[in-house]
C-alpha cells in the first residue's frame, strides 16, 4: 500500500523555531539571579563620578581578600546589548577587572548577580546617583554634571521643567535635594567649569560655589543699576567677568585677590575709582540696594574735564597773578563734557578747613587765611600746586577737617614743613604717643574707633598699589606706620565697616536735614581725595620719594 506523505510547510516550522529562539533570548521580566562572567560586564553608561574614587585602593585590597560582600544589580536595554552595572559598583567592578587581570583567579572573573529589567534612561541615572551620593564622596561638579544629564532627560520627555519641579521629581526618585542646592549645582555647570575647571575638579564644594555667586550678583546688580542710567561700559559684562574667572582658575580660590582685581576691572570700565566701586559691592552684599550712580572722583589723577565746545571765555588783558596760578573756570555743561555735579554737595565744590591749628614752621599769627590753607581741592582741574609742601599741608588739613568732626584729630602727626623725614602724605596716626594701637583704640568712643579706622584706609591703598607695582621697599615702608601689614588690617571688621562707611558718604547727595557733622565730614573727604590726586600726579604714583627719601 503506498504511503501518504503530508506536505511540510517550512514556513511555519521556521516560525515557531524563530519564537522559541526569541523567547530563550528574552531577558526576565523580573529581578532575576543569573550568572555573568567579567566579559559580558560593562560599566554604566550614566556613571555620574568621573574622577578615582579616593577609596579605590582600600576597596580593591577588600575584595581581594574577603571577595565581594555585596553582589551587583545589572541591567541592560536589549538582549544585544552586554550587561551593565544598575545601580552603582561601578569602582567595584573596575577593581575586579584589575584583579583578574594580575591574578587570572576565576573567583574574579564569574559572579552571581541581580538582572533587573531595564525602565529608562532616567530611572538607570536617578540609581547611580543616588547610590554615589549615598556615599558623601562625590564632588560637586560630578553631581552637577549629573543633575544638568538628569534634568535634560526629563525634558526631553515633557518639555521645560522648573527648578522646584526639577527637584520634586528627583525627590521622588530617591535623591534628597532641594530647588536651593540644585540651582547650585546648575550655576556651577551652566557658569563656572568652563572658566574654573581646576577649582571644580579638584573638589570645590557649595559653600566656594555660593560666595562666587554671591559676588557675581553683586557685581552684576551695580553694573545694572549704572547702564539703566545711562552709563556706556568700555568692556560687555561677560568678558569682564569670565575673564577675571579665568585667572583665578587654580586647586584653591583666591577670594580676596579676585574681589580687587575685579574690583579693579570694573572701575577702569565704568571709569569709577576703586575705592568707590569695592564699598559699592560691600554695601549690596551686605543688603543693600545698587545706587546706580558713579562717585564724583574721577578714575585717575590725572582725569582731565574734556574740552568744552561752548565758545572758551577771553583771558583778562593785564593780571597781577604768577605765572603759576591759573584762572578757576566754571564746568562745562556741554555734551560729553565731564561735570561732577551729580551726588555731590554743593558746599564740596570748594571746602573750606576751619580748623583751628597751627601748620608747622608758623605761628598762629603767621597762620593763613582758611581760603589759603586749602587751595580749592574740590575744584575739577586744579591739580597744579606750587609746591609739594603746600600739598602735603592740604593732605594734613583736610584730614584734620574730617578727625576732628569726631575729636580724633589730636592722634594726626605732621609729617611736612620742618619735620626732616619721609613725608608720606603729610601726616600719620600717632599711636606711639598714646601707648600703641590697643591702647590708643581703647579709649575711644566706638564711632572714634570708626574714623580711626577710616584714617588707615589711604595707607592700605597706597601699599596696595605699590604691592602691585612691585614697590616692595616702599610697602615696608607703610607697614612700619601701621600698627599690622596692610592686607592683615584689612581683615579686621572695623577697618572694613569704615571702608563702606566713608566711602558711602563719599558719594552720598546732598540732602536736606544733613547735620552740620555730615556735611563738614564730607567735604574733608572729598578735599582729601582731590589732594591725594594731586600728591600723585606730582610724583607720578611712584611713592619712593614720599616715604623712603628725607626732605
Amino acid at each position: 500500500m503506498a504511503s501518504k506523505n503530508k506536505p511540510v510547510d517550512l514556513s511555519e516550522r521556521l516560525t515557531r523555531q524563530s519564537r522559541t529562539v526569541e523567547a530563550i533570548r528574552k531577558d526576565p521580566a523580573i529581578p532575576t539571579e543569573i550568572t555573568v562572567t567579567l566579559d559580558e560586564l560593562v560599566p554604566s553608561e550614566f556613571n555620574p563620578r568621573q574622577s578615582v574614587n579616593p577609596k579605590f585602593d582600600d576597596i580593591k585590597a577588600s575584595i581581594k581578600a574577603r571577595g565581594l560582600d555585596h553582589r551587583f544589580n545589572v541591567t541592560r536595554k536589549s538582549v544585544d546589548d552586554p550587561y551593565q552595572i544598575a545601580d552603582g559598583g561601578n569602582t567595584r567592578l573596575q577593581a575586579l577587572q584589575e584583579l583578574w587581570e594580575e591574578t587570572g583567579d576565576e573567583k574574579f572573573f564569574r559572579h552571581q548577580v541581580t538582572f533587573k529589567p531595564w525602565v529608562d534612561d532616567e530611572e538607570s541615572l536617578a540609581g547611580h546617583l543616588v547610590e554615589n551620593d549615598l556615599r558623601g564622596d562625590m564632588k560637586l561638579i560630578e553631581r552637577a554634571l549629573a543633575a544638568k544629564r538628569w534634568i535634560g532627560l526629563i525634558e526631553e520627555k515633557e518639555g521645560k521643567i522648573s527648578m522646584r519641579k526639577a527637584a520634586d521629581r528627583m525627590k521622588a526618585k530617591g535623591w534628597g535635594i532641594d530647588s536651593g542646592n540644585l540651582s547650585v549645582l546648575m550655576y556651577a555647570v551652566d557658569s563656572l567649569v568652563e572658566h574654573l575647571p581646576d577649582l571644580l575638579w579638584a573638589g570645590a564644594g557649595v559653600s566656594i560655589v555660593k560666595k562666587i555667586r554671591s559676588y557675581e550678583k553683586a557685581f552684576k546688580a551695580y553694573w545694572d543699576s549704572l547702564i539703566e542710567n545711562g552709563e556706556e561700559p568700555k568692556e560687555d559684562w561677560d568678558s569682564l567677568w569670565q575673564n577675571t574667572l579665568n585667572e583665578f582658575d587654580d586647586v584653591a580660590f583666591d577670594f580676596d585677590g579676585f574681589f580687587q582685581l575685579m574690583s579693579i576691572k570694573f572701575s577702569d570700565a565704568v571709569d569709577e575709582p576703586f575705592s568707590a566701586v569695592s564699598s559699592e559691592i560691600f554695601n549690596i552684599m551686605k543688603g543693600g540696594k545698587p545706587s546706580g550712580v558713579k562717585s564724583p572722583q574721577p578714575n585717575h589723577p590725572n582725569a582731565q574735564p574734556e574740552p568744552s565746545t561752548q565758545p572758551a571765555t577771553a583771558a583778562p588783558e593785564a593780571s597781577n597773578s604768577t605765572p603759576s596760578q591759573r584762572p578757576i573756570q566754571e564746568p562745562s555743561s556741554a555734551p560729553g563734557a565731564l561735570t561732577q555735579q551729580v551726588a555731590t554737595p554743593n558746599e564740596a565744590q570748594a571746602p573750606a578747613v576751619t580748623a583751628a591749628r597751627t601748620p608747622p614752621g608758623t605761628t598762629q599769627d603767621d597762620t593763613p587765611a582758611e581760603s589759603d590753607q586749602l587751595s580749592n581741592a574740590g575744584q575739577a582741574g586744579n591739580f597744579q600746586p606750587k609746591t609739594l609742601d603746600d600739598l602735603l599741608q592740604e593732605s594734613y588739613l583736610a584730614s584734620c577737617m574730617v578727625a576732628e568732626v569726631h575729636d580724633i584729630d589730636h592722634l594726626l602727626m605732621p609729617t611736612y614743613g620742618e619735620y626732616d623725614t619721609a613725608p608720606g602724605i603729610g601726616w600719620h596716626i600717632a599711636a606711639d604717643l598714646f601707648g600703641g594701637f590697643e591702647t590708643m583704640l581703647s579709649e575711644l568712643r566706638p564711632i572714634q574707633k570708626l574714623w580711626a579706622y577710616g584714617l588707615m584706609i589711604p595707607f592700605i591703598g597706597i601699599a596696595h598699589d605699590c604691592a602691585e607695582k612691585g614697590q616692595n621697599d616702599v610697602v615696608e615702608a607703610i607697614n612700619a606706620m601701621l600698627p599690622f601689614p596692610f592686607m592683615r588690617l584689612f581683615e579686621i571688621v572695623g577697618v572694613q565697616q569704615a571702608y563702606i562707611h566713608t566711602n558711602m558718604l563719599r558719594t552720598l547727595p546732598d540732602y536736606e536735614g544733613a547735620s552740620a557733622q555730615h556735611k563738614k565730614s564730607q567735604q574733608g573727604l572729598l578735599a582729601f581725595d582731590k589732594t591725594l590726586a594731586a600728591i600723585r600726579q606730582h610724583c607720578a604714583d611712584d611713592y619712593t620719594s614720599l616715604f623712603l627719601e628725607s626732605k
